[in-house]
């Protein structure tokens, strides 16, 4: 995920509520932005490249129709 992918993100949550990676800090996509936990439901907040190491052992619940370009590259059918 370069700059751009940043900027475009930037650009998508001008309008509502910016959310950022608890780990790195990085602005999240709104797919990101709305992955839950399945067991608790509270949200995720952690971008792709923080979420892949864990995604294997932690069950998330996600919003597929928030999937977009950006995201696709990093989607690898995590868990619902």
């Amino acid at each position: 995920m370069g700059n751009l992918h940043r900027y475009a993100t930037l650009q998508e949550n001008i309008r509502g509520i910016t959310m950022k990676c608890l780990s790195c800090d990085v602005i999240l996509t709104p797919f990101e932005a709305t992955r839950k936990y399945k067991s608790s439901g509270d949200y995720l907040e952690l971008c792709h490249k923080c979420f892949a190491p864990i995604a294997a052992e932690v069950p998330v619940i996600v919003r597929r129709d928030l999937i977009n370009y950006y995201d696709e590259d990093d989607f690898d059918e995590e868990q619902e």
